[in-house]
């Protein structure tokens, strides 16, 4: 059963992965096209003005759940932007090839903010892994409620090989530890591209599509929001 009360079996074959990423590009090309513009101009994190574009568009487009009401239970886009740019080393973290430094970068995003405001604020994983992974789309995977909850099910529903060693994929449907849930992404991939399929290689990118895609109808817009507004996947516990 999908989160939204529908009935999924959690099949995997290629016709299946590969109907759910063109359903999902054909749903999201303009959402997509606007970001990767975006990041792509902006590739930096040095000029809080131009953190602050790239911060309030993903939140809305992509419902990232973040604010725009200083004050609230949930950290705002401009605190966010200025958290983010006033980081001298955050670049050299996101761009790094290793990944205890790039998740350096997730982790000051996710925790940062928590920190600074004494527990005010609730995570916010879901946004970290989505600003990380837009500046990086094939390093960084997106760790949302629906990722982690497909995540799960595809493996649970599957003889997948790795899931009989102890690597604690069970906790990825609940965890909010990223390098846990990345970790078992890329066996995930790694499964995908060599046991499952031998000729096509599906790329990080086309499995957070698929992740994020399955179980929604092909209309399915409902991750858009207001700028500032809930919406979409995330609410504040869960951003």
């Amino acid at each position: 059963m999908g989160k939204k009360g529908i009935e999924l079996s959690y099949e995997i074959s290629e016709s299946i992965i590969d109907k759910v990423i063109k359903d999902f590009d054909t749903n999201e090309k303009e959402k997509e096209d606007v970001l990767r513009c975006l990041f792509s101009l902006y590739e930096k994190n040095t000029s809080l003005n131009c953190v602050l574009i790239k911060v309030t568009v993903l939140n809305s487009l992509y419902s990232a759940g973040l604010t725009n009401n200083i004050g609230k239970k949930k950290v705002d886009v401009v605190k966010m932007a200025e958290h983010i740019a006033g980081e001298k080393c955050f670049d050299d973290w996101l761009w790094s090839d290793n990944q205890d430094e790039q998740l350096k970068a997730y982790d000051y995003i996710s925790l940062g903010i928590r920190e600074q405001s004494n527990g005010l604020y609730d995570n916010c994983y879901a946004f970290a892994s989505k600003y990380c992974n837009w500046h990086r789309p094939d390093v960084f995977p997106i760790m949302d409620s629906n990722a982690k909850w497909n995540l799960y099910n595809f493996i649970k529903n599957n003889d997948i090989p790795f899931k009989r060693t102890p690597n604690n994929w069970e906790k990825i449907k609940v965890c909010y530890d990223y390098k846990l849930f990345w970790n078992i992404f890329k066996l995930f991939q790694e499964y995908l591209n060599n046991d499952f399929n031998s000729v096509k290689k599906y790329s990080v990118k086309d499995i957070d599509k698929f992740l994020w895609q399955y179980g929604r109808s092909e209309d399915d817009n409902s991750t858009i929001q207001e700028i500032g507004g809930e919406g979409g996947d995330e609410y504040a516990k869960d951003s």
